[in-house]
């Protein structure tokens, strides 16, 4: 369905062929034909270039392979391309594992998404998309983490290289995950208000909480990778509870005492100064425009003067970072390491004061 039409037409050449072994496994065969399509009234057309694949599964579906390709589809309008998607590859395979949960691997890949305004010419091309899944159980203790890589992105007049982003989570305890997954199973079985999924939804994941919590749940993200035209940002994050229950949660900073964080920065020191500059320049624009509110008479700092004001004030905020050890050069990149554990917070060697967290129990 398209805008509420029906986009493929009852005559569309498609087909899907299931071979059912004496086992029970059964094995599909999917062809999807190439076509156009006209919409908006034939002003526009999507040329869909078909797609083929495979899908595995045994007798109890407690096993699955796929196995998807496809050249790709273009989107033209008044006859000119407004989006093309290169080929396209899924691969995935899963296995039920500890309390039934399927756990297994999986990863989508496209060649490009290239897309262009009509008079304007490109608005962003991305090459070598991957996204890549995986999971798998340890005990009763399930992981899982996610990968998107980039090779390039241009965009905004603006070119970046390769980029990665994985995430990950860890002792999810596998009990919990099952409970989580029927109930929301339930909740998307029933016909009700999509608000009011959502507060069913997360009713369900505050009542589960407390149990996850028992096992010492952690979040991840182990890399955020970019290739900009200043130099590469290069960072990563670790959260986990450790010992952590409910009640810590309930008020006050106490539950800062059971948190551990690992954090890592690096990013150019020139693209640092440009978004320090924007949120200097956002912050000065207030004031001035409080401070017409108050005086008619105050004469605002014209388009030089607001520019040295932004530059001082950005470069100050840099100086003061770097003299506190917040920040430390390293060549043209600006870097921090920071770890927080039992209520500890140390920035590259150097333990910083919280005044506002309880003293450790």
């Amino acid at each position: 369905m398209l805008n509420g039409k029906q986009l493929f037409p009852e005559d569309y050449p498609a087909t899907l062929k299931t071979v059912v072994a004496l086992d029970g496994a059964m094995t599909s065969r999917l062809d999807l034909s190439a076509k156009q399509f006209d919409i908006d009234s034939g002003d526009a057309t999507i040329e869909f270039l078909g797609l083929q694949g495979t899908l595995i599964s045994d007798r109890t579906f407690s096993r699955s392979e796929v196995d998807i390709s496809s050249p790709g589809a273009r989107v033209a309008e008044s006859g000119n391309e407004v989006l093309n998607v290169g080929q396209m590859s899924l691969k995935s395979n899963a296995r039920r594992g500890v309390e039934g949960l399927m756990l297994g691997s999986g990863e989508l890949q496209l060649e490009h998404i290239r897309a262009n305004e009509t008079g304007s010419g490109q608005l962003f091309d991305i090459e070598e998309i991957a996204l890549s899944a995986t999971s798998h159980a340890e005990g009763q203790q399930v992981a899982a983490s996610m990968t998107t890589q980039l090779k390039s992105v241009k965009a905004a007049g603006r070119e970046y290289g390769r980029s990665e982003l994985t995430f990950s989570m860890g002792n999810l305890y596998a009990p919990v995950l099952l409970k989580i997954q029927e109930a929301l199973n339930e909740i998307r079985s029933q016909n009700i208000d999509p608000q009011m999924q959502g507060v069913a939804v997360m009713s369900t994941l505050v009542t589960q909480a407390p149990l996850l919590l028992k096992h010492d749940p952690k979040l991840a993200i182990d890399r955020l990778y970019v290739e900009t035209p200043e130099g590469p940002i290069d960072d990563a994050l670790t959260v986990q509870a450790k010992g952590m229950t409910w009640d810590d949660l309930q008020g006050g900073f106490g539950f800062l005492q059971k948190l551990v964080a690992d954090a890592t920065l690096s990013l150019p020191e020139t693209l640092f100064k440009q978004l320090s500059a924007l949120q200097v320049e956002r912050q000065i624009t207030r004031q001035v425009e409080m401070r017409q509110r108050l005086d008619e008479e105050f004469t605002p700092p014209g388009p030089v003067e607001l520019k040295r004001m932004i530059d001082r004030a950005s470069e100050q905020q840099l100086t003061a970072l770097l003299a506190q050890k917040l920040l430390v050069r390293e060549g043209k990149q600006l870097a921090s390491k920071a770890q927080f554990d039992k209520g500890k917070l140390t920035v590259n060697g150097n333990l910083l004061d919280l005044p506002f967290l309880p003293p450790p129990q």
